[in-house]
């Protein structure tokens, strides 16, 4: 009898990658928004949409999870790779921003690598990389150990907790600290642009601990001693957001950079 994906991801899948290691607390289950559908003329959303598990690794016990890989669950009765090919890969690998690609029909599995580009021959389930594999193909393909200093923001936990976020605002944060911590490592500028739709959450993006340690991966989080700088639009207009540690916690402002001399400066208390 045929299972259905999430038969296949209950009977098959998962007990698969427990056995390689991979714990619930490494495992996120997310679901993406509905897909549009039109019907008789007219659009419709799906009132759910596609749960694809996240792996993450962890660089020390007490640590914030990194993504790493996600797996897409097929149909028992399909070939493990359907449905893969390379454009759904890179779009599956940037939606949540993670370098690797799974899928599996519960029996064998494929592999997508982002940076190559290339789909693995299939393989039994018996043979899925386990976290440390994992982690170690994630530091190579990002330049950097997660145990190196200039990963530490990677780490830090959200301070809300991971249920006050969405799946596309941790991969937004993390591909921006990815990227400042290769600079780091490099020498090079540390520059990173985020684009975000009205209604992503850029407020929650923005939110003290995150955009702070976004803008300077060195120190755990911490404003280095000189300013930090980065560009920040919002409703048409441009920012230059200056981030200054100050006695009593962090404080930022924000110049106009559309010839108003409009200026704004808050503060946060902060045991940073």
């Amino acid at each position: 009898m045929a299972l259905s994906e999430a038969d296949t991801r209950a009977k098959y899948i998962d007990p698969a990658i427990h056995s390689a290691g991979w714990t619930e607390d490494l495992i996120r289950r997310e679901e993406s928004a509905g897909a549009v559908e039109i019907i008789a003329g007219k659009p419709r959303r799906r009132s759910r949409g596609k749960v694809d598990y996240v792996l993450r690794v962890k660089a020390r016990s007490k640590t914030h999870p990194v993504a790493v890989a996600l797996i897409e669950a097929k149909k028992d009765t399909l070939p493990p790779g359907h449905g893969l090919d390379q454009a759904k890969g890179y779009a599956a690998c940037k939606r949540l921003n993670v370098p690797f690609v799974y899928s599996s029909n519960g029996h064998l599995f494929v592999e997508f690598d982002r940076e190559t580009g290339l789909t693995s021959p299939p393989r039994p389930m018996a043979e899925f990389p386990s976290p440390q594999a994992l982690r170690s193909k994630y530091e190579d393909r990002m330049g950097f150990s997660l145990g190196a200093e200039e990963a530490s923001p990677l780490l830090q936990p959200y301070a809300s907790g991971e249920g006050t976020r969405r799946y596309y605002q941790d991969a937004a944060i993390r591909a921006a600290i990815e990227k400042t911590a290769r600079c780091e490592i490099e020498g090079t500028p540390a520059r990173a642009l985020l684009s975000l739709a009205t209604g992503a959450g850029k407020t929650f993006i923005e939110r003290p601990g995150l955009l702070p340690v976004m803008c300077s991966p060195l120190g755990h989080g911490c404003v280095r001693p000189n300013q930090s700088r980065y560009l920040w639009r919002s409703n048409g207009d441009s920012f230059e957001r200056t981030i200054t540690r100050g006695e009593s916690g962090l404080a930022w402002s924000d110049r106009s950079r559309s010839g108003q001399a409009s200026k704004k400066t808050r503060s946060l208390a902060t045991d940073r």
